[in-house]
């Protein structure tokens, strides 16, 4: 009897060993990895959550833990009991490859499906690529053409940023020299803007503007009380009270609120369960979408008013009125009835007011560190624009939006790439691998999930190490006909604007001088290739607006330290942590 007790308790515990074995994660042979990680059932999964709630960037643990390996090529484990590893990639050339020239190999990641497609199911950007995929990308077609962006997009976005000017100046004045916080003023600024952009003049409610209404009806005492009894420290923040806002404007803040909050969830599925049964979820909800659908049908009898053909594009003033003129034309061209309140056509709406905001201003508050730190590329800059905008500066006034636009500035362009090289809103992008393939001579199996960072390696860091045999045969190729795109390692993590700046050579009519090159080493701020973000000429429209205007206007004085660092948190975009700025208006 004691003899078959202890043969059971052997075969138990024999049974057990076997299962924790099989539930352990499983290396793919040869790429490097945290060996400590693969010895536990829930691998990474510890490590990174600890570091979402220690410091709030989960994404740069991740880079840190590649970086540990010393290899451009690394996996982590991020799927419990046995699940397949990401494997994470920090090298440009092998990034830019995959994205641009292995399409076939590579498609849109399950994992981001799982995630934003919670809440925006039908949007192009959850699909993988195929004929729907493109079906929707029509509906969108020429929104991101000069003709719009200059003509309908500009116009709307540059109104938007003026009163951000307007409200600066209030804001300039009233603290006196001591730093502020600009997050919210650009949030609103960058979501005015996208509203512009997505349905002109005809959604009568902004962000920014009652910002700007309750700063102007300030009195002494009220202004007094803003500096309070510290006015006399010039390193004390002021705090500004946001003035309430429509409830429309509140469901679309709210709303992106719980689409980060969904991607940000390691279980989005009950996420959305949690906010529908404990938060305004459907109240918010359904209030963005009333909104969606009044806006739709504005546009839709706006159209109907015409007397031309469908082809007339005449009153087309907003992305809405473009997105509902091109379901008609579709409509016709196939026989069918033309149905605008689709859920692709809500969600596509709502995509760009989302995305287009979010990452604009996530952008611009790294730009505002950024410049505020590095006084003489600020100084460079706004002697550019001065000297490119002469005319108004002969006449006291705002470039206008054209100008703006229209005006070649290579500093300029210069020093937005840039911001987004040393502010990575996005950092990185995942694919998914569509077949049994090759990265830097490893066999990954179909299926596995491949992270591309845009920071790190390559891009503020030296390159490391690749054997170029080991590189595709289409990377091979790439580096023989066009060389390769590398950064000096020296100061490669400093804000140097001039690194974008050339020689002209007269190849392309330029005259003598500095022109700026975008190619002019490793970035992908917008991610490259077919699945490419789509707005990023909106997106460069709009940094372009603003840095213009904010430096225009402003001087950005050095912030205290307690007040600049670069610490951040990740969420929809990887954004600061701290945020301030310091003003002083420009003399003209």
């Amino acid at each position: 009897m004691t003899m078959q007790k202890g043969c059971g308790v052997s075969i138990l515990g024999l049974s057990l060993w076997r299962l924790y074995v099989a539930l352990l994660p499983k290396p793919i042979a040869g790429i490097p990895y945290n060996h400590a990680s693969a010895r536990s059932l829930l691998g990474d999964i510890p490590g990174f959550m600890l570091a979402a709630w220690r410091t709030r960037e989960p994404i740069t643990w991740l880079l840190s833990q590649a970086r540990a390996t010393g290899s451009p090529i690394s996996q982590i484990f991020l799927a419990p009991f046995g699940g397949r590893p990401f494997v994470t990639i920090t090298d440009f050339r092998e990034t830019q490859d995959i994205l641009v020239r292995r399409g076939k190999e590579f498609d849109r990641s399950s994992v981001l499906t799982d995630t934003l497609g919670v809440a925006l199911p039908h949007h192009h950007i959850v699909r993988k690529t195929d004929a729907v995929w493109r079906s929707q990308r029509r509906l969108l077609q020429d929104l991101m053409l000069p003709k719009f962006l200059h003509g309908i997009a500009a116009p709307n976005i540059y109104a938007s940023v003026d009163q951000l000017v307007q409200l600066w100046g209030s804001k300039t004045e009233i603290a006196s020299g001591r730093p502020f916080s600009p997050e919210r003023d650009i949030y609103y600024a960058a979501l005015d803007a996208v509203l512009e952009f997505g349905f002109g003049r005809n959604f009568t409610h902004r962000a920014t503007q009652p910002q700007l209404d309750a700063m102007l009806k300030l009195g002494p005492e009220e202004v007094q009380k803003l500096r309070g009894e510290e006015a006399g420290s010039a390193d004390t923040p002021v705090e500004f009270v946001n003035a309430p806002l429509h409830e429309t404007i509140v469901a679309i803040l709210d709303s992106g609120d719980i689409v980060e909050a969904l991607q940000s969830s390691p279980f989005p599925r009950l996420g959305l369960w949690f906010q529908k049964t404990f938060t305004n979820f459907n109240k918010t909800w359904n209030t963005k979408n009333q909104f969606l659908e009044d806006e739709i049908r504005k546009a839709v009898d706006r159209m109907e008013k015409q007397d031309g053909e469908a082809s007339d594009e005449s009153w087309v003033m907003s992305a809405v009125d473009h997105i509902v003129h091109r379901e008609r034309g579709f409509a016709e061209k196939e026989g069918r009835k033309a149905d605008y309140w689709t859920p692709v056509i809500r969600d596509e709406v709502f995509g760009f007011v989302i995305a287009g905001h979010e990452t604009v201003s996530t952008t611009m508050l790294w730009g505002l560190k950024l410049l505020g730190d590095n006084q003489d590329a600020q100084s460079t800059l706004r002697m550019a624009l001065q000297s490119a905008h002469s005319a108004a500066m002969a006449e006291k006034r705002n470039p206008s939006a054209m100008e703006i636009a229209h005006t070649n500035i290579p500093y300029l362009d210069a020093a937005i790439e840039e911001i987004l090289r040393c502010g990575p809103t996005v950092p990185g992008a995942m694919r998914e691998c569509m077949v049994d393939t090759v990265i830097l001579g490893h066999r990954i199996p179909k299926g596995t999930q491949v992270f591309l960072f845009n920071q790190g390696a390559s891009f503020r860091e030296p390159t490391l190490a690749v054997d170029e045999k080991d590189r595709s045969p289409s990377c091979q190729a790439s580096a023989k006909e066009r060389g390769v795109r590398e950064w000096d390692p020296e100061n490669m993590d400093a804000f140097r604007p001039e690194r974008w700046l050339v020689q002209a050579d007269g190849s392309s009519g330029e005259r003598d001088g500095l022109v700026f090159d975008s190619a002019a080493g490793p970035t992908m701020p917008f991610s490259l290739g077919l699945r490419a973000c789509w707005g990023r000429r909106l997106a460069y429209l709009e940094m372009r607006i603003m840095v213009t205007m904010l430096v225009w206007n402003f001087e950005l004085l050095p912030c205290p330290p307690e007040l600049s660092d670069y610490a951040a948190v990740d969420a929809m975009t990887h954004k600061p942590q701290r945020a301030f700025v310091r003003l002083q208006p420009v003399k003209h």
